[in-house]
């Protein structure tokens, strides 16, 4: 009895361990899901208030809905950007840069003038007190977030300025997004399975390479552990009970 006993809490802690190991990979995952749908909200408002400052043929390159590769390379070019600061404040790009902001259609742009373009757009947004970003951010591996919180200060101050304009303007950090009833639908709907079957995979292997000479008690243990997992995989997460920490 007294090994029955030992046997069936050596399987409750088991099973509690990896019921609590979940807990804490399914908030982190859940956390990570957040901030990023968040992130997307924020870029879909800059890119719609850009495309409607400009009009949806001066826009033709951002996309309503941009990922952030989109949304990096559709203002790229410097040229939405800048033609949107002139809309709001009149001549804040220099008389000798515009030439570069209206070209003839399938006109390319050189590196240059690209570079010319942004750094024009950069040096006024900077004199107007709102945040800036650096010029690599909008080239490949740059911090699209920092491009997207300097867009939405800029409609911060241009819904300002329209309101009237009353008083001083600051710029209060991170602007909360305003959410639409359309939800981004999430390509991992399901992130906490995907997490399980990772960890199983993982769990497989290292079960794997176990040495015939390791105490059986711990090949039990890991072997149980992984069934476990392989319950849980079938499991909605909602239907997985959580143990307190």
């Amino acid at each position: 009895m007294a090994a029955e006993g030992a046997l069936s809490f050596s399987v409750a802690s088991v099973v509690e361990d990896v019921l609590h190991q979940h807990g804490i990979r399914s908030r982190d995952l859940d956390l990570e899901s957040r901030r990023a749908e968040e992130a997307a909200i924020r870029r879909y408002e800059a890119a719609g208030w850009l495309r409607k400052m400009v009009g949806v043929v001066g826009a033709k390159d951002l996309p309503a809905e941009p990922s952030e590769e989109e949304f990096r390379l559709g203002l790229r070019s410097g040229m939405i950007l800048c033609n949107v600061l002139n809309k709001i404040q009149p001549g804040a790009v220099p008389k000798r840069a515009r030439i570069l902001l209206f070209l003839p259609d399938g006109a390319a742009l050189s590196a240059y003038q690209y570079f010319e373009n942004v750094r024009n757009f950069l040096v006024a947004v900077q004199e107007m007190g709102l945040p800036t970003f650096e010029a690599s951010d909008l080239e490949q591996g740059g911090k699209s977030a920092r491009v997207v919180n300097s867009v939405l200060a800029l409609k911060s101050y241009s819904d300002w300025k329209q309101t009237g304009g009353n008083g001083v303007w600051k710029f209060g950090g991170s602007l909360k997004p305003t959410i639409s009833g359309k939800h981004i639908v999430r390509k991992n709907s399901d992130p906490f399975t995907g997490s399980l079957s990772r960890n199983l995979s993982t769990n497989e292997k290292s079960l794997n390479s176990i040495s015939p000479d390791l105490d059986p008690n711990n090949k039990c243990s890991s072997s149980l552990s992984m069934l476990v997992r392989a319950v849980l995989l079938d499991k909605k997460p909602d239907e997985i009970p959580t143990v307190s920490s």
